[in-house]
């Protein structure tokens, strides 16, 4: 759950331009590996019926976080 407001908080930052371009690469490998956690938490849970969740695990595979560069 950590994860998931971490992910949330680097977002904000990323969308507000606040952090310095060095910065930025560090919150997308972060983006990268929360998003990689989710999907293997996903293709583990066996509660989930299966054709659910494969377009969950689809779903998560095509996200991708979004950066504005303001000048």
């Amino acid at each position: 759950m950590w994860d998931y407001y971490n992910l949330l908080y680097a977002k904000y930052i990323l969308e507000g331009g606040l952090l310095p371009r060095n910065q930025k690469e560090d919150a997308k490998r972060l983006f990268t590996r929360v998003k990689h956690r989710v999907i293997k938490v996903l293709e583990k849970a066996g509660w989930i019926p299966s054709d659910l969740r494969s377009a969950l695990v689809e779903e998560f595979k095509s996200k991708s976080i979004l950066l504005y560069f303001i000048s």
